[in-house]
């Protein structure tokens, strides 16, 4: 199968969240392709629960990995982390949280996995790191720029860039 772009976006609210998160991308780069981009990290209050700060972070990958073979990748470095997927709609606190939202221009939709992420177009904390990394990335069912996405957005004051 032939490398594809793939971008995912990574969180953590508990522990040592830079921590995380970097190994995480360690773990990425491992078990599903090579890493071309790395954004920031963003802090930015939990969404849809009470939690603690979350760090988050936009990866554009090059991965040959079908979706199917992307998202068990995926859940195996969650498991690595102790994480344990909770039903649709339930939030909580995580070490780490990987989701894909975008493999070029695919649109699936499945039991298991849904392409591209059916919320990241109202998440600041996934546009405005990936929007850093590449703003112009087409979204193919929005029709519009992940930037475009962003601009229609309310301004958001509680989401800071930690490092550069």
């Amino acid at each position: 199968m032939k490398k594809r772009n793939v971008y995912l976006s990574i969180g953590s609210n508990i522990g040592d969240k830079e921590y995380n998160l970097n190994l995480a991308i360690v773990q990425i780069e491992k078990s599903i392709g090579n890493i071309v981009k790395v954004s920031n990290f963003y802090s930015n209050p939990a969404e849809g629960f009470i939690g603690e700060f979350f760090l988050n972070a936009c990866l554009h990958i090059e991965s040959n990995l079908s979706p199917s073979d992307l998202i068990n990748s995926i859940l195996k470095i969650e498991n690595l982390f102790g994480r344990k997927r909770k039903a649709k709609g339930f939030y909580e606190s995580r070490n780490i949280d990987i989701d894909i939202i975008f493999i070029e221009d695919i649109v699936l939709k499945t039991q298991s996995l849904t392409i591209p992420h059916p919320r990241m177009h109202t998440r600041h904390f996934v546009l405005i790191p990936l929007c850093e990394i590449s703003k112009e990335i087409f979204h193919p069912i929005k029709k519009k720029t992940v930037h475009e996405l962003l601009l229609v957005l309310p301004e958001r004051l509680d989401i800071i860039k930690v490092n550069s």
